[in-house]
């Protein structure tokens, strides 16, 4: 299986940020399962140093079958690539995790507003409430995501949350 299979088939689930040392929200907590099985607990304190697993060997056993070469990061350069390759499957496991707590955080901040792509990660066009609240309390919010998504897309820019708005109403 290649990375992308790994994590459309891994779920996040009992998800929860809280304070840490690192501030508000800095510390995060949550049950990992792939194809529906847990598989461990997630554990961050934010003081530094990698996650904690409740049932380690189990995840690195998952790991351990994705394809290595899939594993690699856009941003690393082709030496540290080769540098993670020979090290141990931790640098994948974190960094897949690392991942999979991406995706939880961009599936929640999409009813927030348009998520844009920008160098590094994405900006959000946000609104007074959730866009789904938003849409209840006013009857041309639709319109008025409309003008702001052909607005972006005129400019070029990539809406990353294109299939949520369509949802919503709006004609991608």
């Amino acid at each position: 299986m290649n990375k992308e299979d790994f994590l459309k088939r891994c779920k996040a689930r009992k998800f929860k940020t809280f304070r840490g040392h690192d501030g508000p929200d800095s510390s995060l907590e949550f049950d990992l399962y792939f194809d529906g099985n847990f598989i461990t607990n997630v554990y961050d304190d934010s003081w530094g140093g990698r996650f904690q697993y409740s049932n380690f060997n189990e995840l690195k056993s998952l790991v351990e079958l994705i394809e290595k070469d899939t594993l690699k990061h856009d941003n690393l350069s082709a030496d540290e690539i080769e540098l993670a390759k020979t090290l141990d499957v931790v640098f994948g496991i974190d960094s897949l995790i690392d991942d999979v707590i991406n995706e939880v955080r961009r599936e929640k901040d999409q009813k927030k507003g348009i998520l844009v792509e920008y160098p590094g990660g994405y900006k959000i066009i946000q609104y007074s409430y959730t866009l789904p609240t938003m849409f209840k309390k006013y009857k041309n919010m639709g319109d008025v995501i409309q003008k702001e998504y052909d607005k972006l897309i005129k400019n070029d820019s990539v809406v990353i949350n294109k299939d949520y708005l369509e949802t919503l109403g709006i004609k991608i």
